[in-house]
């Protein structure tokens, strides 16, 4: 076997078990106790100082920017959305602060987190805001350009972070 083909199928074997791994995860953000020790004694006084204290208000904010900035109906790419929590927490911020007319792209591998997704969007009233691309964002390649592209605790799933 050529060292090609086995990393092709070494690299689909860790793929599987990613979607494995995260099939029924509905709550992705449970994080042991010591992070959010450290992340609300270290962290969350250093964002508050910009006005943030949770991601989607971040997001919102400079999303926005962007949006204001290139004008029109702003797309933005959201890379390893997961269950898109954090993508309609911060879509529901922009509608607040009168941005109506925008699509968050919600990039995800897992097929099931990606439902998950699409029935908060749905529930949350965000079905035209937000879409839904199942790929793996490690060999994903853009068909048009983005107003913004964020990514929220997946850049540690990046296989080649220079590519």
């Amino acid at each position: 076997m050529s060292e090609t083909t086995k990393a092709q199928q070494d690299y689909q074997k860790r793929m599987a078990k990613e979607r494995g791994r995260f099939e029924s995860v509905t709550q992705v953000h449970d994080l042991p106790p010591i992070f959010h020790y450290w992340s609300n004694k270290y962290i969350r006084p250093m964002v508050e100082e910009f006005g943030f204290s949770q991601a989607g208000e971040f997001f919102a904010k400079f999303l926005a920017a962007a949006a204001e900035r290139v004008g029109g109906s702003p797309v933005f790419l959201s890379l390893g959305a997961g269950n898109c929590d954090t993508e309609v927490q911060t879509a529901q911020l922009l509608r607040k602060a009168g941005l109506t007319d925008f699509v968050i792209e919600c990039l995800e591998l897992n097929p099931e987190m990606l439902k998950r997704g699409k029935e908060l969007a749905t529930s949350s009233g965000l079905g035209t805001n937000l879409a839904f691309i199942e790929g793996d964002f490690n060999r994903w390649k853009a068909d048009k350009q983005y107003t913004a592209i964020f990514a929220n605790q997946a850049l540690h799933h990046v296989l080649e972070l220079e590519h």
